[in-house]
């Protein structure tokens, strides 16, 4: 074999090896292609995913916090309603009571809200301030009964008189010791107050 033979088999051997060394390269290229592809929609489905997850969370977030700020203004309007309603039963109550005030029923009710008092402040000289209204009711007889009563019953002596400062403007009795460091206003406008916050913090805790 001359040397022109040898050298034109070496190269058809190196071109050989070289084709299947390119063979084996575009193998492997393609199988890593095929791999990569994989992990990409694989990636891309996981984000997208993802998105999808978060929209849902926002949605139903944003559909909790319409529900809340719905509840919230639904409470607030039957609170209002709630302090509307008696605000008017309030009103009703006074006119059926300044109707009623010649009537014994309100007369034993003005006691007792007068002795009711005494029983707050207790203190053994008491002073009562009438309303306009009440004032024709009180008499001697009263305050002796009333005297009497504290007596037997809660075991006080006490002295019991008119305020010097004349009626107030209300319905009902406020009872104050005569040095005017305690006081109990049983007046209606007052008692209905302590009642209609009663039943407002009542409301409240069963809305809210």
């Amino acid at each position: 074999m001359d040397n022109e033979s040898a050298k034109v088999q070496m190269i058809g051997a190196i071109d050989e090896q070289s084709q299947g060394r390119i063979a084996t390269l575009e193998a492997q290229a393609k199988a890593e292609e095929v791999r990569l592809r994989r992990e990409f929609d694989a990636k891309l489905a996981t984000f997208k995913e993802q998105l999808e997850q978060e929209k849902r969370q926002e949605s139903n977030q944003l559909e909790r916090d319409v529900a809340q700020r719905l509840t919230n203004e639904t409470k607030q309007m039957t609170l209002a309603l709630h302090s509307r309603i008696m605000s008017e039963v309030m009103e009703e109550c006074y006119q059926q009571l300044i109707h009623r005030t010649a009537t014994p029923a309100y007369l034993e009710r003005l006691e007792y809200w007068i002795f009711e008092g005494m029983q707050v402040v207790a203190d053994a000289q008491l002073y009562v301030q009438l309303g306009k209204l009440d004032l024709s009711l009180w008499d001697e007889q009263m305050m002796h009964k009333l005297i009497r009563r504290a007596n037997d019953e809660l075991g006080m002596q006490v002295e019991l008189a008119l305020h010097p400062s004349g009626v107030h403007a209300g319905v009902g009795p406020i009872v104050s010791s005569q040095d005017g460091r305690r006081l109990c206003d049983n007046t209606f406008g007052a008692r209905f107050a302590r009642e209609r916050a009663r039943l407002s913090r009542l409301a409240a805790s069963k809305l809210f």
